[in-house]
């Protein structure tokens, strides 16, 4: 029977094929040979260049006792689970996760197709990490990327998630992870990968100039590959990476970001959306307010963000580009399914809305916000230290100020 395989799966196909056959300890004219092709074809093939034929795929497929199961994303209880791991660490506690993982490695082992295998074999491998408690050792996380490689659209988003949740969580060797994944992944056309990769420089070893180097790889392998909503990715995530090390180029890489919204009609919309308000965060971190409140407020009216934390942001902008608050520009949708403490932060803002005095808005701040704030990132901090100076330059409660920097260890 004769399948049809898109070219992005051919593309993983490469590196699957190269980890089955120094796997098996196979040469490359070994399998050449056994498929009736060129030993020129299949380094192509390997190389990431796209043979016309699948039957070649087939039967190299048909070595490892493997077959293609198309569209793998497709499958409705295979969504259902990635999309509850998604969100798997807000919400569950390892054990739960790990109890996800083994319902998304059955449906998986159902499907028996190579992508389907290698993504059970990922799962499995995190599962067990979850129940030990522990996080990765050398030589899993080399195999962990190893098997990422290989893996389809959601489940390797998921996949990395994971895998910097468990290690952002884990590891006291910040370099680690980083080296491992430059080494690794700037070697792979894997977009998200190398994205997951800049992300871990950032936070993990605070590397601002090897993630830098990392997207820019990122942007051209998009280009290259016409991947549109990784080149926006891209590109929002280096505007944001160069608004700390490189600020002279941030205003390049955002200009041609907005620009790459406009033309691009098929962007997948989450990530859109998502490169839209860090677009709008980069805007406010380089004091460009006006321009932060423009792509907040588009980010805010689409009925599929995330609204209350991002209104927080935008109500921020708002305020240190004109010195008061306003929520006309907003739609202002249900709130109640944000955490209890964001809900806390935003009746300061619903005070405000109100027409509440100095004083009033100084207590419903320093009562109802200050306790749920030392468990919010730190950035939040900042949103209310400012709005807690401008109270206290009317009210004079100095104490007041001084009570919150303590709180909050404030500098």
């Amino acid at each position: 029977m004769h399948l049809e395989i898109l070219p992005i799966e051919k593309k993983q196909y490469a590196i699957l094929f190269r980890m089955l056959r120094k796997k098996h300890r196979l040469t490359q004219q070994e399998i050449a040979d056994r498929c009736g092709i060129s030993l020129r074809s299949y380094q192509s093939l390997e190389a990431g260049k796209l043979l016309k034929d699948d039957e070649h795929y087939e039967k190299i497929l048909a070595i490892y006792h493997l077959h293609h199961d198309a569209h793998m994303d497709e499958y409705v209880e295979f969504h259902q689970l990635t999309k509850r791991l998604s969100n798997a660490f807000a919400y569950y506690h390892d054990k739960e996760v790990s109890i996800l993982l083994a319902e998304l490695s059955e449906a998986l082992s159902k499907q028996s197709g190579a992508f389907s295998k290698i993504a059970c074999e990922a799962c499995v491998l995190m599962k067990e990490i979850l129940e030990q408690e522990r996080g990765f050792t050398n030589e899993e996380a080399e195999k962990w990327l190893e098997l990422c490689g290989c893996l389809s659209g959601s489940i390797k988003d998921v996949m990395a998630f994971l895998l910097y949740q468990r290690e952002y969580a884990y590891r006291h060797d910040r370099l680690f992870l980083a080296k491992l994944y430059e080494r690794y992944i700037s070697q792979s056309n894997a977009y998200r990968l190398l994205i997951t990769a800049a992300l871990h420089l950032v936070n993990l070893s605070d590397n601002q100039i090897a993630a830098y180097r990392l997207l820019r790889i990122c942007l051209k392998q998009s280009r290259k590959a016409e991947n549109h909503t990784g080149e926006v990715d891209a590109l929002a995530y280096l505007a944001s990476v160069c608004g700390i090390c490189a600020k002279n180029e941030f205003v390049y890489y955002a200009s041609l970001c907005e620009k790459q919204f406009a033309a691009y009609e098929d962007l997948e919309e989450k990530r859109k959306l998502a490169a839209v308000h860090n677009l709008a965060q980069c805007y406010a971190d380089m004091g460009m307010y006006e321009k932060a409140i423009k792509w907040f407020a588009c980010y805010l009216n689409d009925d599929r963000s995330v609204q209350l934390p991002a209104l927080l942001w935008y109500m921020d902008a708002q305020f240190a580009f004109n010195g008061m608050l306003s929520k006309e520009a907003i739609v202002i949708r249900d709130l109640s399914k944000a955490s209890k403490a964001l809900q806390k932060c935003w009746s300061y803002y619903d005070a405000y809305f109100k027409g509440k005095d100095v004083y009033f808005l100084e207590r419903c701040l320093m009562k109802e916000v200050l306790p749920v704030l030392k468990g919010l990132h730190p950035a939040f901090h900042q949103v209310f230290h400012k709005q807690l100076v401008w109270l206290v330059k009317q009210t004079k409660h100095y104490k007041s100020l001084y009570e919150f920097e303590c709180v909050l260890a404030y500098r």
